[in-house]
């Protein structure tokens, strides 16, 4: 096994564009939410810079793709998940397990868990077997720290809440166990929101990585989009929430994200498959506002930044 160089288009890696390439009927009370206007122009100004350079790079054009000094020099997230390197990478892997949805959901778990494509790449994958993991286990205490990347890493003492003495025997000895159990919640969705599904695989997970789980149910959504709706309630975290009260300060957080999915503007720059736009759904909206946060705080000096360097 080895880092894939070269990634299948996106109409092959991933099987859910259809189901929000139709915008879907925004009506009620979740969708009618006053928002602060300068706040929420600013918020689309900083969405449609970001996706606008995404095209300019990969229309092949050279850097810099934009005069906006803070997004030239501090690293964001694309606005589509679906175009992250590392979600493309591990979507690309595990496409040999599409015949075993089981399995691949327990390994979609461990790369999400240990989020680092090098590490994956000495140890291997996880299987249904107690030994093979074991070997998994011992390989990956083999590597010289840092093992694990740190974007989905969790506080060591939620190890220790589940029985464990560290991060590593949640990788290699609890998600095997609780794989099956937890792909079963995903399977028995229909068309169901991302934060009612998490909720459930709280419980079958017997743990609260409730930011983990939705990561997985979400990519798990993009190869089966049947058992989920990503425009519909999706987990608002703290990197979103003060923006959700800046735009809106005594609205529920998950009403002003709805509302905002359901005003996207007429002009933003979509993703484009087959010929038709890919809208944004409220996991996109959450994502782009702990970003537009982290640009806000950035640009205002306060808060932490991570420097731009592009992948070679």
């Amino acid at each position: 096994m080895s880092i894939p160089t070269a990634i299948p288009s996106l109409e092959v890696l991933y099987h859910h564009w259809p189901k929000y390439q139709e915008f879907p009927e925004c009506k009620g009370k979740d969708f009618e939410v006053a928002l602060d206007t300068s706040t929420e122009e600013g918020f689309w100004d900083f969405m449609k810079e970001r996706m606008n350079i995404w095209h300019r790079r990969n229309s092949g054009l050279p850097a810099p793709w934009t005069e906006d000094e803070v997004i030239q020099k501090y690293r964001f997230t694309n606005i589509y998940r679906e175009l992250d390197w590392q979600t493309q990478v591990w979507h690309t892997w595990l496409k040999q397990f599409e015949y075993n949805f089981d399995l691949w959901f327990m390994n979609m778990l461990h790369c999400r868990l240990v989020c680092k494509p090098d590490t994956i790449d000495k140890v291997g994958f996880l299987a249904f077997s107690d030994q093979l993991n074991e070997t998994r286990h011992q390989a990956f205490l083999d590597l010289p720290s840092p093992r694990s990347g740190s974007s989905y890493n969790f506080a060591q003492y939620e190890s220790m809440l589940m029985g464990y003495e560290g991060r590593h025997d949640v990788y290699y000895v609890h998600v095997p166990k609780v794989a099956k159990a937890c792909a079963r919640v995903f399977k028995s969705g229909a068309d169901s929101s991302i934060h009612d599904m998490t909720e459930d695989m709280v419980i079958a997970f017997e743990g609260r990585m409730r930011f983990i789980l939705a990561e997985v149910i979400m990519d798990s959504g993009y190869q089966k989009p049947q058992h989920v709706n990503e425009f519909k309630m999706f987990p608002i975290g703290p990197g979103a929430s003060p923006m959700c009260k800046e735009l809106n300060k005594k609205a529920k957080v998950r009403q002003v994200a709805l509302t905002l999915m359901s005003k996207q503007p007429s002009d933003f720059p979509y993703l484009i498959i087959n010929g038709r736009p890919v809208f944004l759904t409220t996991a996109a909206i959450e994502q782009g506002l702990c970003e537009y946060r982290k640009y806000k705080n950035i640009k205002f000096d306060n808060g932490r930044s991570r420097p731009f360097t592009p992948r070679k």
